[in-house]
């Protein structure tokens, strides 16, 4: 019940009849891990498969950053070395990414070493060497508006390989 007025002006001295369309969408208020203080845990034992989420009503991340509408998870590495493997999917997944942080300060992100890119899956997203133990946040991001998902994460067990420097937290 709220009226809203808009001004219709012609460009240089153009003028006469147009038509105008207006749509609304209904409001999808944020989701509660939309922000990186609530991230949703993903905990073992590992693998964990079938978790469900949604970008839909997400509201900006990083700004100045990532500057895109994404949730926010949370893992617990055990070990002193960890390997981490995500499959995600998606039935609206045409762009996106998974950026890995050692804190919620939007800072020395990590990305995945390497991936499959198959509509609609990404698979086998893996980050290698990644110390710990510790807590680490990743943000997921599916191009565009709001989309629901499905994710799977795997932790696993390794040592630093011979020729790599694990990033510094």
């Amino acid at each position: 019940g709220i009226d809203y007025y808009v001004l219709v002006h012609g460009f240089s001295s153009s003028v006469g009849d147009f038509t105008m369309t207006i749509t609304c969408s209904p409001y999808v208020p944020p989701p509660a891990n939309d922000d990186c203080a609530n991230a949703t845990p993903v905990t073992g034992p590992y693998p964990v498969t079938g978790i469900i989420g949604s970008t839909a009503g997400a509201t900006m991340d990083c700004s100045g950053f990532l500057n895109t509408n994404g949730v926010w998870y949370s893992i617990n590495l055990p070990y002193a070395f960890n390997k981490v493997i995500i499959d995600l999917c998606s039935p609206s997944l045409t762009d996106g990414y998974i950026v890995m942080f050692p804190d919620c300060s939007c800072s020395l992100p990590w990305y995945a070493n390497s991936w499959l890119f198959a509509p609609p899956c990404v698979t086998d997203l893996t980050w290698n060497e990644i110390p710990g133990p510790t807590t680490i946040y990743y943000n997921v991001w599916l191009g565009g508006a709001g989309a629901d998902f499905t994710m799977d994460v795997d932790v696993q067990g390794g040592s630093p390989a011979a020729n790599i420097t694990p990033p510094s937290f």
